[in-house]
């Protein structure tokens, strides 16, 4: 809506009172003296000079008039535009602000959403590591277990290898000739002192050499 300046009825009035006075006391008194002069005072000559000059000063007002009419409404238009002008680039940057503002949020929460997927990534990580540490941790205990549960097998096949040349287990044994009880019983003796020679190796004690004339008691079920 345009603006109305207020100070332009005042400036009408102010050149209107300015050439109505200016008709009274310049124009109308020289128009009388110069008919006075001329001996036509009151004549008809005098009365068409006073209207010509009444509306010469009216048509001089009417042009001021709609001069400063014309001059105020282009102001009045220019200052309008200036002002919306001044009221678009305030609103302009105003939405400027807004839509930096909003891209400042913007980016804060695609930051924030990006933090989440790597604390997400980085608990999936974590809790791989731990699968995967629990995996390794289980199958280390089944390894040790598997270790000590054979240890007892793999002892007793080996103290098998070690005994099983001198035991004749599975083993078939042709003689030729005669043999005597006293023969049997000295190759049973001086097998049995191999087999203990051997064992006392193997657990760090010692045995003498064999001892012929040893007996075996029966009811201790040793040799003596």
């Amino acid at each position: 809506m345009a603006t109305v300046n207020p100070y332009t009825e005042m400036q009408a009035n102010a050149l209107t009172a300015a050439s109505n006075n200016n008709l009274a006391t310049n124009v109308l008194p020289g128009i009388n003296s110069g008919a006075q002069a001329a001996g036509q005072y009151g004549g008809t000559r005098q009365g068409i000079a006073q209207g010509v000059a009444a509306g010469q000063a009216q048509t001089g007002l009417n042009s001021a008039l709609a001069g400063l009419y014309s001059t105020n409404y282009q102001n009045d238009r220019q200052n309008d535009l200036s002002q919306q002008q001044i009221s678009n680039s305030y609103n302009l940057g105003l939405g400027g602000l807004q839509n930096q503002a909003t891209g400042l949020n913007q980016n804060f929460y695609t930051n924030q959403r990006g933090q989440d997927l790597s604390q997400y990534q980085l608990g999936s990580n974590l809790y791989n590591a731990g699968v995967q540490g629990n995996v390794g941790l289980g199958q280390g205990i089944y390894n040790t277990g598997q270790t000590a549960q054979q240890a007892p097998l793999n002892s007793l096949q080996q103290y098998s290898g070690i005994v099983s040349p001198y035991a004749g287990y599975g083993q078939t044994q042709t003689s030729t000739g005669s043999s005597s009880p006293t023969a049997n019983f000295l190759g049973g003796a001086t097998a049995g002192n191999a087999l203990a020679n051997l064992w006392g190796r193997n657990t760090g004690t010692s045995t003498s050499s064999p001892n012929y004339n040893a007996a075996y008691d029966y009811t201790k079920e040793s040799w003596y």
